[in-house]
């Protein structure tokens, strides 16, 4: 049954019991709800937006960074590959520097998120900020996207040849 034959059918039985109860406005739940929390969505949605932006940038930052000081430590890695390092312990030597990042930004981060937690829980009603599978999820996320930014300059890194590394100065 259609929403439109249903209002009509309503309407007919209201006006059977009682003509003089006006009826007004009928329209199905979902389209209620939907209205009700429809700019809750739109916001959530911009929200997450925002955010996969945030970390995309962060992500494409921090790559920058490793491969910038990657870079400049040029010649230190062929002059490890010369003393006979493996190139498994170069991408473990580029890789560890950008978990440093992560375990510096991620402490900053939680430090924050707790307080921040806290103060929303004082001033909004039954929303909890300490939810672990919150913070388990963005901390599984972040090391994803650390990894992937430091795994280029570190596979990079791990093929320098030590004689042009060498040479270049």
């Amino acid at each position: 049954m259609s929403a439109a034959s249903l209002a009509k059918s309503i309407r007919d039985t209201v006006s059977s019991i009682d003509p003089s109860q006006p009826v007004f406005d009928t329209r199905p739940m979902i389209d209620r709800v939907q209205e009700t929390w429809g700019s809750q969505r739109l916001l959530s949605f911009l929200f997450s937006i925002f955010s996969g932006l945030a970390l995309l940038l962060a992500t494409v930052g921090l790559y920058g960074l490793l491969a910038y000081t990657t870079l400049k430590r040029v010649r230190e890695i062929g002059i490890r590959l010369a003393l006979g390092a493996r190139p498994a312990q170069i991408r473990t030597l580029v890789l560890s520097h950008g978990m440093q990042l992560l375990l510096i930004g991620s402490g900053i981060g939680l430090l924050s998120a707790f307080a921040l937690s806290r103060a929303l829980q004082s001033v909004l009603f039954e929303v909890k900020g300490m939810d672990p599978k919150i913070y388990l999820g963005v901390g599984l996320l972040l090391f994803g996207a650390t990894l992937l930014a430091s795994w280029i300059p570190a596979r990079r890194a791990s093929r320098v040849d030590p004689i042009i590394a060498l040479r270049t100065e």
